[in-house]
């Protein structure tokens, strides 16, 4: 069983970042209307990592690659409908964008007046507009920021048209270096655990070493891992494939909680593998219908 050291995080500067700035990054990890955001893409930006906490999770797991979560951030989604000066909508034979952009304005793109196009998935926002630009495509449209056409050059057709006015994306802010976990203001805690036995109880076990403390799960969910061969009868023939799957946790409560560390204990027993992928404040921002940042859309270009 792999053993991870949950209860004593590294407490102060590492020695290897003294007189540095710790390399900190940012990852979409979850939208209000698509629910969890998957198939992100790594980048490096300058000195900045951009990756899910999936990649943190998954990263090898040696001491000079693993990231921690050590904050998060919810912003409205705020999408424009982009394109070269000059083109009108029923020009525009199809829109491309990322996937989670797409999905965020489809509503809204079926029903627009003068629009007839089909949509294109795109590795980012602000890259769609990009590439739309550069290319001097006049048949296509790209959904990014107010921002990206700014910078590329590009006028905005439709404003605000992302199919909830409420929508909100959350991110989650990376380090190379945890931060120390506190009591005296409102925390998040998320793990990944997988085990190797079958059926639901082992699920309800771990489920329960949380409820019993009062601990409330803010989010659960499973991803396929990696197929497993299962031993089978030697007059069985061929055997059967089946995924392996790790679940990922977040609870609103701090890792400096002894009820935490009990819980984790407990969960540890019932696993075969355990990771606290951070222990971060919540972000505790009002965040009020309609109100949008005009560079929200800009962040799907870190996806």
């Amino acid at each position: 069983m792999a053993v991870v050291n949950f209860v004593k995080p590294t407490i102060g500067q590492s020695p290897k970042l003294q007189g540095r700035t710790p390399r900190r990054g940012s990852g979409m990890v979850r939208s209000s209307l698509q629910g969890a955001v998957v198939g992100n893409r790594t980048e490096w930006l300058t000195s900045c990592a951009v990756l899910s906490s999936k990649v943190a999770a998954l990263a090898p797991h040696s001491t000079n690659s693993r990231l921690h979560i050590v904050g998060e951030v919810q912003l409205p989604v705020h999408h424009c409908l982009l394109a070269l000066p000059g083109v009108r909508k029923e020009d525009i034979t199809r829109v491309i964008s990322h996937p989670q952009a797409l999905a965020q304005c489809e509503h809204t793109l079926t029903r627009m007046a003068g629009l007839n196009a089909a949509r294109e998935a795109f590795d980012d926002t602000a890259g769609a507009a990009e590439y739309v630009a550069a290319n001097g495509l006049r048949d296509t449209a790209a959904i990014a920021s107010s921002r990206a056409a700014e910078l590329y050059g590009m006028e905005v057709l439709a404003d605000g048209i992302q199919d909830d006015s409420g929508n909100v994306t959350r991110f989650v802010m990376l380090a190379r270096e945890p931060i120390v976990p506190r009591m005296d203001r409102p925390f998040k805690t998320s793990i990944v655990f997988a085990h190797d036995k079958e059926g639901t109880s082992v699920l309800f076990k771990v489920l329960s070493a949380f409820a019993f403390r009062d601990i409330s799960l803010t989010k659960i969910e499973s991803r396929p891992h990696r197929p497993i061969r299962l031993v089978d009868d030697a007059d069985s023939g061929t055997a059967p494939k089946q995924f392996e799957y790790m679940f990922y946790v977040d609870f609103q409560a701090s890792l400096a909680d002894p009820r935490v560390q009990n819980a984790l204990a407990e969960v540890q027993e019932f696993t075969s593998f355990l990771r606290v992928l951070g222990s971060y404040p919540m972000d505790m921002t009002p965040m009020a219908a309609g109100v949008a940042s005009s560079d929200s859309s800009s962040a799907y270009s870190s996806s």
